[in-house]
């Protein structure tokens, strides 16, 4: 479980590194005054480094996250040899990057209250359900079903 926790901490700070990275490697050198602006959605952008964080653990495929307000949908594309157990870790390991990347309470040891209800859904490729869990904003982990 710690060894779970450091490397999804690794994998953020990875992102964020890598982020870094990237914004400060142009080319062309612009004045302040005159640079261009481009407009990020950072509601958008959280989602796309959970995504990319848990698309580099093994045995996932795919991943994708929808929101309408005051809940978030997850949702976890698994190996097909996924176990139970392994998928309740993916999905854990899931909710935990968007809380760290998002504009939700950052979580500790555990995941936490925080600001949202999720819905986090693991499956296999052909759609099949493997678990589905909900954590309400005032829960402290998943309630897996």
């Amino acid at each position: 479980m710690h060894q779970d926790i450091r490397r999804n901490f690794r994998i953020v700070g990875l992102l964020i590194v890598a982020v870094m990275i990237v914004a400060g490697c142009s080319e062309e050198r612009v004045s302040p005054s005159i640079a261009p602006t481009v407009t990020v959605d950072p509601s958008e952008r959280y989602k796309e480094l959970a995504i990319d964080g848990i698309k580099e653990i093994t045995g996932v495929i795919d991943a994708a996250i929808s929101d309408n307000g005051a809940s978030v949908s997850l949702l976890v594309i698994v190996e097909s040899k996924t176990s139970v157990s392994r998928a309740k870790e993916l999905g854990s390991t899931f909710l935990r990057l968007v809380k760290l990347a998002g504009p939700d309470d950052n979580p500790t040891n555990e995941l936490g209250a925080g600001l949202f209800d999720y819905l986090v859904a693991v499956v296999y490729s052909d759609n099949r359900n493997v678990v589905q869990g909900e954590k309400l904003r005032r829960a402290t982990q998943i309630a897996w079903r």
